[in-house]
């Protein structure tokens, strides 16, 4: 309607997981970039329709394993009942959502601001993010989590420092890498919704858009559930942020140039500081 069109196929084709194809193209270019900084990106799925997986903490997921997953899962336990899920709606003539979740490690501390609201690395990655084709809600960290949780339990406490060239640690990673618009030196952590796929083998009931009269909705030739693929696109869409970002702190003409700032910045921000 607000386009003109007499099709809605013509809106179909850019809702398609094919529109992201030259994301995830440019995305591969991005983490490239980022792996020259010691950057590195992963995903898994988290749940797929009513089966949850219970993922072991960051550090210990095998992402070899999570690799070779058919549904992209870091929880082995549940991988065949996910796999039971997505065949039991296909069997149905229905679809299936999920959540997936992606991690960046090895960012450094101060990618973003805090002081414009259009600059704050959380927002840019939420954004990023939901516009994904299909993605209905997005958390940085464990932000789906607090709302039963007090203040007290929720915060990253810093850790001590008893090691002048070590990074700064803290206890937990509850916010997911960020802290006032910026990247906090923590991993990265980020989480989608993908809602099931409009498309139905058991068409719904809808409307002729010239006559107004019901009809059943079009079948258009699709996936069950697109949980596991989400993450490849997840992680190019948070590389493209990340690359951008990187970029604008320290960028220079060439890589060794851009690598000098990166190792003059670094030099900057960690506990030895206290020492001098």
């Amino acid at each position: 309607m607000k386009y003109g069109f007499h099709d809605v196929r013509n809106s179909l084709e850019r809702a398609s997981a094919r529109e992201t194809a030259a994301r995830v193209a440019a995305g591969a270019v991005a983490m490239k970039l980022l792996e020259e900084f010691g950057i590195k990106l992963h995903s898994h799925v988290l749940s797929i329709g009513r089966v949850k997986a219970n993922p072991p903490d960051q550090g210990a997921i095998d992402w070899d394993a999570v690799e070779e997953s058919p549904v992209h899962c870091a929880d082995s336990d549940v991988a065949d009942q996910m796999m039971a899920e997505v065949d039991a709606a296909r069997e149905a003539g229905d679809t299936v959502g999920g959540v997936v979740e992606v991690i960046a490690e090895g960012v450094p501390i101060g990618l973003g601001s805090h002081v414009h609201w259009d600059r704050k690395i959380d927002a840019k990655i939420s954004q990023a993010l939901m516009s994904i084709n299909a993605v209905k809600a997005v958390s940085i960290g464990e932000g789906w989590d607090l709302l039963d949780r007090w203040g007290s339990e929720f915060q990253d406490v810093i850790e001590p420092v008893t090691d002048p060239d070590r990074p700064w640690q803290r206890k937990t990673n509850r916010a997911g890498g960020t802290e006032g618009g910026m990247t906090s030196g923590t991993p990265l952590v980020a989480r989608f919704v993908i809602k099931p796929i409009a498309t139905l083998h058991n068409p719904l009931p809808s409307v002729d858009l010239d006559t107004g009269e019901p009809v059943q909705a079009h079948f258009e030739r699709s996936d069950v559930c697109q949980a596991p693929p989400a993450g490849v696109i997840g992680e190019a869409m948070m590389a493209l942020v990340l690359a951008d970002a990187f970029m604008e702190k320290f960028g220079g003409d060439s890589i060794p140039e851009t690598k000098r700032n990166f190792e003059g910045y670094q030099a900057t921000v960690g506990p030895r500081l206290r020492y001098s």
